[in-house]
C-alpha cells in the first residue's frame, strides 16, 4: 500500500513543468548530499552487520576464504534490506532524513513497498556493473538525478521539502528509460554467464558448495547449459530495449533458471544475485514491456545471423585460446574458426581437445548450432504462413478515401495490395504502410479528410509506439513538413517528382524540337497509339503486355513501392488506363500504365513504363507525348512521370552546402548504376513542375538505417532472396483487418 506524502501545498503549475523549491531550484538536484547520505548509511550498517557476525559467530565455522565471501555478501544483503525498510516505512534512511532527503514517486507521494524493493534491489545490479563492467549507472536520467533503480520503479530522490503531488516534465520519457537500462543489463549477463563459463576448467575460486562436491561432469553440463543461456540473453535483450512483452516473459523465466544455474556452476554467486534482483525489476517495471512482437520477417533473420555468427566465432575463439597451452596442433585464429564452424554441426574440427574441455567443448558447439538452425528455420517459413489479409469491406474503405480525398499523385498506390491499411477512428483517413527491420514505413502522405489526416497521424505514431517500432514517412510532399515537424518528424530531401500540366503542353516550339522530332519519326516508322481503360483491355492484348512486360524487365526486381503498384500491367479499374503503341504490323511495341489522381485538378500517375526489347530509340518520348496529347483531350489535369532522386543535387548551379556536396559526389557515384542523372534528363524533355518530396524520420541516428529500409522496400538494393513475396506485409498485427475504430467500420 502506497504512503501519501503529507505536504504543506500542492503545486498548480500545468503539465509538462517541474516544481521548484524556492525561485529556481530543482528539487531532485541533490547530489551530493544522496551521495554523503548513501555513504554514511552504508557504513551504519556495515558496522552493525560486523558487529552481529563478531559476537554470534565461532572462530571454527567458515575458512578464511569464506569468511570473506559470506560477510561481503552479508554486508550487501543487509544494506539492501536497511534501506528498504527506512524508505518504505519513513520514506528516507536515518542519513537521508538528517541531510533533509526523501524518497518519493514521481508525483511526490511515498513509495509503497514495491517500489523500495525494486529500487534498493537493482543496488546489487548496479555495484556489480560498476565493479565488473564499467559502466557507470549512479545517475542514469541528468534531469532528475535517478539511478537506475530509480527508474525501473519510477521513484526520485528529492529535498524534504518539496510539495506533493510534484508535476515532472514529460513523465512519460521517464518510463523510456527502462527498457534500454534492463535491456542493457540482460545483454551483460549474458556475456557474462557465458565468460564465467568459459574457464570454468581452470577457474579456481570456489564461491559454490555444489561446486566442491561435484564431478566434471555435471561441472560440464552446467558449463554447456551457461553458455546457451548466455547467447539466449544476448538475443532476449535486443528483445527488451524494443520493449516486447514475450520477451519480458521469456527473460524472467530464464533469469529463474540463471540463478541455478549459476549456484551449481560455482563462479556465478555474484552473477546468480544479480540475475535475482533482474527478476524482480522486471516483475515491477512489467507495465513497460507491453509491445507485440514484430510481425515476421526475413529482414530480421538477415540481420540476425551475422550477428550470431559474431557472437558464435567471439566464443568459440576465445575458449580455445584459453586452452591453448594443450592444444594439438598450436593455436592459430584460422582453425579456431574451422572448429568452432565445424562444431556447430557436428564435425571435428583441426585441433584435438584434452581433459573435461575436450569432452564438453563440442557439446556446447552442438547445442548452439541446433538452436541457431532452429531458429533460422523458425525465422524462414513463418512469414509463409503469416501474412495478415485485408477483408473486402476494408480495401472498399480504402477505395472510397482514396476517391473521395486522394489527390495527391502518389493516393491511389496506396491500394497496392501488399500494403498493410491503418484507418483513422473517425474512418475518414488513412495511411498506407509496410512493416520492416523495427520500422513502420509510411508509404506518401495520409489520405484523407483535412483535420482527419492530423488524427490518423498522430493515431499512427500511437500505434507504433505501442509495439515498439520507429516511424518514418517515405516520399512525403516537402509542403507538408510543419504537419510533420509538430509530431517530432524532421525531413530528409529524396528528389524530385516530375509532374506535367497536361492543358499546357504542346509539341509547338523550339524548345521541344527534339522531342517531337521523336514523335515524328516513329510515326514515319508506322507507330500508331491508342488510350484504352483497364477494364477495356482483351485478354488477348492482356498477354502480348505480359510477355512484353517480362521481356523488357528480364531478371530485374520490380523496382517501386510508394509510387508503384505492384502489379504488371493492368488492374481492371474502368479509372485506370493502357497508353499503347503498335508498330507497323500492329503488334504492341510499348505501353504506359496510368493510375488516377482525383481531386479539383484530376489526373494521372505513371505506375508502368515498358517497351519491347529491341524498340528504336525515341518509342518512350513518343509513348509520353501521345498521353499527354491523349489526356488533354480527356480534360485531365496533370500527368507525374517519373520520380527524379536527389534531382537538386544534380544541378550544376545548385548552393550545396557541406553535408549537400558530399551527398552530391555520393550521388554522382551512385549514378551509372541507378541512372539518376538520365532519368532526371528525361523528364526535363516535358517541362515539367517539380514537386520536392521527403523521408520524414524521427530521429537522425536511424536516418541510415532508414534509408536502407527504403532502398530495400524500393528494391534498389536486394539480397537475393529476400523477395517480396516473402516481405512482411503487417495489417495489424492484432489480427487479420487493419486497425480500424468500431464506430467507424
Amino acid at each position: 500500500m502506497r504512503r501519501p506524502h503529507v505536504a504543506a501545498a500542492c503545486s498548480n503549475r500545468p503539465p509538462g513543468t517541474l516544481t521548484a523549491v524556492g525561485p529556481t531550484r530543482n528539487p531532485t538536484h541533490v547530489t551530493v548530499r544522496r551521495t554523503v547520505a548513501f555513504v554514511a548509511d552504508f557504513l551504519l550498517a556495515e558496522a552493525g552487520f560486523l558487529i552481529l557476525v563478531a559476537a554470534f559467530t565461532p572462530d571454527q565455522a567458515v575458512d578464511d576464504g569464506w569468511a570473506a565471501v559470506l560477510v561481503l555478501i552479508g554486508i550487501g544483503l543487509v544494506f539492501v534490506v536497511y534501506k528498504t525498510l527506512c524508505e518504505w516505512a519513513f520514506g528516507a534512511t536515518p542519513f537521508k532524513w538528517l541531510l533533509g532527503l526523501r524518497v518519493a514517486d514521481l508525483d511526490g507521494n511515498g513509495i509503497g513497498a514495491g517500489a523500495a524493493i525494486v529500487r534498493n534491489a537493482l543496488l546489487v545490479v548496479e555495484f556489480y556493473l560498476v565493479v565488473f563492467i564499467g559502466l557507470f549507472s549512479v545517475l542514469a536520467d541528468g534531469t532528475r538525478r535517478q539511478r537506475v533503480g530509480d527508474v525501473a520503479a519510477g521513484t526520485v530522490v528529492v529535498a524534504a521539502s518539496a510539495p506533493a503531488p510534484l508535476v515532472l516534465a514529460e513523465r512519460r520519457e521517464t518510463g523510456k528509460w527502462v527498457p534500454p537500462v534492463l535491456a542493457g543489463i540482460t545483454v551483460a549477463l549474458g556475456i557474462w554467464t557465458m565468460l564465467t563459463a568459459v574457464p570454468f576448467w581452470w577457474f579456481r575460486l570456489r564461491l559454490s558448495p555444489i561446486d566442491l562436491i561435484a564431478d566434471a561432469d555435471v561441472r560440464g553440463i552446467t558449463f554447456t547449459a551457461s553458455v546457451v543461456i548466455g547467447f539466449a540473453f544476448v538475443f532476449l535483450g535486443l528483445q527488451l530495449r524494443k520493449r516486447k512483452r514475450r520477451a519480458r516473459q521469456v527473460a524472467v523465466v530464464l533469469l529463474l533458471v540463471v540463478t541455478v544455474v549459476h549456484a551449481l556452476k560455482g563462479s556465478g554467486l555474484v552473477a546468480g544475485i544479480v540475475s535475482a534482483g533482474l527478476v524482480a525489476a522486471l516483475m515491477a517495471a512489467r507495465g513497460q514491456f507491453r509491445a507485440p512482437g514484430d510481425p515476421p520477417s526475413l529482414v530480421g533473420l538477415a540481420r540476425g545471423v551475422p550477428v550470431y555468427l559474431a557472437l558464435v566465432l567471439t566464443f568459440g575463439i576465445t575458449a580455445l585460446w584459453l586452452d591453448r597451452h594443450r592444444l594439438e596442433p598450436a593455436f592459430t585464429v584460422p582453425r579456431a574458426v574451422e572448429q568452432t564452424l565445424a562444431g556447430l554441426i557436428g564435425l571435428d574440427g583441426p585441433f584435438v581437445l584434452h581433459g573435461v574441455f575436450g569432452r564438453f567443448f563440442p557439446v556446447v558447439l552442438v547445442a548452439l548450432g541446433v538452436g541457431g538452425i532452429t531458429a533460422v528455420l523458425i525465422a524462414l517459413f513463418r512469414p509463409l504462413i503469416a501474412r495478415p489479409t485485408h477483408s473486402a469491406a476494408d480495401w472498399e474503405h480504402a477505395r472510397r478515401l482514396v476517391r473521395e480525398y486522394g489527390t495527391d499523385t502518389l493516393s491511389y498506390f496506396a491500394l497496392r495490395p501488399d500494403k498493410s491499411l491503418f484507418f483513422a477512428s473517425d474512418g475518414e483517413a488513412m495511411i498506407a504502410y509496410a512493416y520492416m527491420g523495427g520500422y513502420g514505413l509510411v508509404s506518401g502522405d495520409p489520405i484523407g479528410r483535412p483535420g482527419s489526416v492530423e488524427l490518423v497521424l498522430d493515431e499512427f505514431a500511437a500505434f507504433c509506439e505501442e509495439r515498439a517500432w520507429g516511424m518514418a514517412v517515405l516520399a512525403g510532399r516537402e509542403a507538408n513538413e510543419a504537419m510533420y515537424a509538430a509530431r517530432g518528424l524532421s525531413p530528409y530531401y529524396l528528389g524530385d517528382e516530375a509532374v506535367v500540366d497536361v492543358a499546357g503542353f504542346t509539341l509547338e516550339g523550339r524548345a521541344i524540337r527534339k522531342t517531337r522530332q521523336s514523335v515524328n519519326r516513329m510515326e514515319k516508322r508506322g507507330y500508331s497509339f491508342e488510350l484504352i481503360a483497364d477494364s477495356d483491355v482483351s485478354e488477348t492484348l492482356r498477354g502480348h503486355l505480359e510477355s512484353l512486360s517480362a521481356a523488357d524487365r528480364g531478371k530485374e526486381p520490380e523496382r517501386g513501392f510508394t509510387m508503384a503498384l505492384g502489379e504488371d500491367v493492368t488492374t481492371g479499374d474502368p479509372a485506370c488506363l493502357v497508353a499503347l503503341a503498335r508498330d507497323s504490323e500492329h503488334v504492341p511495341a510499348g505501353f504506359l500504365h496510368l493510375v488516377p489522381v482525383h481531386g479539383d485538378e484530376p489526373g494521372y500517375s505513371l505506375n508502368l513504363m515498358r517497351h519491347a526489347p529491341g524498340s528504336p530509340n525515341g518509342l518512350t518520348e513518343y509513348l509520353v507525348c501521345m498521353t499527354l496529347i491523349g489526356l488533354k483531350e480527356r480534360g485531365a489535369h496533370r500527368l507525374s512521370l517519373n520520380f527524379a532522386m536527389w534531382s537538386r543535387l544534380l544541378d550544376d548551379d545548385a548552393d550545396l552546402d557541406l553535408f549537400e556536396r558530399i551527398q552530391r559526389l555520393i550521388v554522382l557515384r551512385l549514378n551509372p548504376y541507378f541512372q539518376i542523372e538520365s532519368l532526371k534528363r528525361f523528364n526535363e524533355k516535358f517541362f515539367p513542375e517539380w514537386v520536392p518530396r521527403c523521408i520524414y524520420y524521427d530521429d537522425r541516428a536511424n536516418l541510415l538505417r532508414i534509408g536502407l529500409l527504403y532502398a530495400e522496400v524500393e528494391a534498389f538494393v536486394r539480397v537475393p532472396f529476400l523477395r517480396r513475396t516473402l516481405a512482411p506485409r503487417a495489417g495489424d498485427v492484432q489480427g487479420a483487418a487493419p486497425h480500424l475504430a468500431p464506430a467507424a467500420r
